[in-house]
């Protein structure tokens, strides 16, 4: 970083404080730390009502963030995405998440219990692997 001196019309010098990386002699623009863009993803994961009960695991390598876990619903997984590439200094985001059994056998038994003729029955549901069973 590099402090450089103006004028302002009053006359008063001003410091201007300038952010330069200069690589092979060309000027470009400063990255964000791996860290910081991390601890930003997963930060504003963990607050968010949509994706604050989902298990991520977040790394970053070059300003790529990628995010591995479970979610409970598939908006939850468009959301980390959304979060992730609004997030100052990310340069690609990769996602590799999967649903959760909960969250999968919780939308299952809705949607059984939503149909006026199968909500009566009573039926169980499992999930193992994302492998669903109804008994």
């Amino acid at each position: 970083m590099s402090a450089t001196f103006v004028r302002h019309s009053s006359g008063m010098r001003i410091a201007a404080l300038a952010c330069v990386c200069v690589l092979g002699g060309a000027a470009a623009a400063c990255t964000i730390p791996d860290a910081d863009i991390r601890n930003n993803v997963e930060t504003q994961v963990a607050v968010d009502p949509v994706t604050s009960q989902s298990n991520v695991t977040v790394t970053v390598t070059k300003g790529v963030v990628r995010v591995e876990g479970e979610t409970v619903t598939r908006e939850a997984q468009a959301r980390i995405a959304e979060i992730a590439r609004a997030i100052k200094g990310v340069k690609d985001v990769q996602i590799a998440l999967t649903l959760s059994d909960a969250g999968i056998v919780s939308r299952v038994e809705k949607a059984l219990g939503a149909d006026p003729m199968v909500g009566k029955i009573g039926i169980a549901v499992e999930s193992e692997d994302g492998l669903v069973r109804l008994r």
